[in-house]
């Protein structure tokens, strides 16, 4: 509570006022360290009692996709990491028979991974972060879901996922979002990896519905901008009603195309009415000292290029004591 009563009282200083605030925030590190070593506990206890399905090797790292048999959960980390597991889902009922005889040898592709299928992902959601900004999703097209003559409003709900990982944010949006078919939102995901959707898909109960992209995330944005402003008439239709940004390279760092001006002010043009935009970073990394300035210059940047009239940034920093999500909100009526 304190750390988020923080960094909403950032509204409206200048970055000298955040910078200080995160000096602060560094001088107490109980948080952040007992944090992570929650998560090494938890990841060790995973490998240990846990299955192989797939190991992944080559020149941008290697994945690993676990499964817990008594749960039929399914875990996945990079480069056999034990600092923490990336994604995590529960399937339904009992592991499919193909689980427990698939082989345990490393692979080159996720093509080669054996069949182990997720038939129905319990929608359940892993990490603070993953939890806070599908929340954030679920009230707005909680909203828009309800009675209303607007005839915008009524329109099929859009979110835009930046990082897909194993697809557990994606997955759970169409099932809280979609209807009893799946069919009432468009969600659309960019993911630099290309065997992270395939992942998705075998082990993770990713919809087939989820449009995904394998690229960088600035040249997609840049292309989605590019089809809005070149068609007037359906604009509306391309735009989003929300856009999720978990860009990482190494550790806590955010490369600087997912957080240049152009960036941001891309996003901005791809917002609907009343949309919003969530950026997931972290705001202190000891391995990585330009992350707390990368977090605060970020923050200023969205205050710039969101200062319309009606437009909100606010910040919410996470229970893990290290990361924040950016908030960034345009008006209902528009600018």
């Amino acid at each position: 509570m304190k750390l988020l009563f923080l960094f909403f009282g950032l509204a409206g200083q200048g970055v000298s006022a955040a910078d200080e605030s995160l000096r602060s925030l560094r001088a107490g590190k109980i948080a952040p360290d007992a944090e992570q070593a929650l998560k090494r506990v938890e990841a060790v206890e995973d490998i240990r009692s846990s299955r192989l399905l797939c190991r992944i090797s080559g020149s941008d790292g290697s994945v690993t996709v676990r499964l817990q048999p008594s749960t039929n959960s399914r875990s996945m980390v990079f480069n056999d990491d034990v600092e923490g597991v990336e994604t995590k889902v529960r399937c339904l009922g009992a592991p499919d028979p193909q689980c427990l005889a698939a082989s345990t040898e490393t692979v080159a592709t996720a093509e080669e991974c054996p069949p182990c299928p997720c038939n129905e992902n319990a929608g359940e959601l892993y990490g603070a972060y993953s939890k806070a900004m599908a929340h954030m999703v679920d009230e707005r097209c909680g909203q828009q879901s309800g009675s209303t003559d607007d005839l915008e409003a009524k329109s099929k709900f859009r979110a835009l996922l930046l990082g897909l990982g194993g697809g557990q944010v994606a997955t759970h949006l169409v099932k809280s979002c979609g209807g009893a078919d799946g069919s009432a939102v468009d969600i659309e995901a960019v993911e630099l990896d290309g065997r992270l959707p395939i992942l998705g898909n075998k082990y993770f109960g990713l919809p087939s519905s989820v449009k995904t992209t394998v690229g960088d995330a600035l040249p997609v944005v840049q292309a989605l901008e590019q089809q809005v402003a070149g068609n007037v008439l359906l604009a509306d239709q391309r735009k989003y009603d929300s856009i999720l940004v978990d860009c990482f390279s190494t550790g806590g760092v955010t490369p600087e195309h997912c957080r240049s001006e152009e960036f941001v002010g891309k996003l901005h043009a791809l917002l609907r009415n009343g949309g919003r935009v969530v950026h997931h970073m972290w705001h202190v990394d000891d391995n990585h000292p330009q992350v707390p300035t990368d977090f605060v210059n970020t923050i200023a940047l969205y205050r710039k290029l969101f200062a319309c009239k009606g437009c909100e940034v606010q910040v919410q920093a996470l229970d893990s004591g290290v990361d924040s999500l950016i908030i960034a909100s345009y008006p209902a009526g528009g600018n």
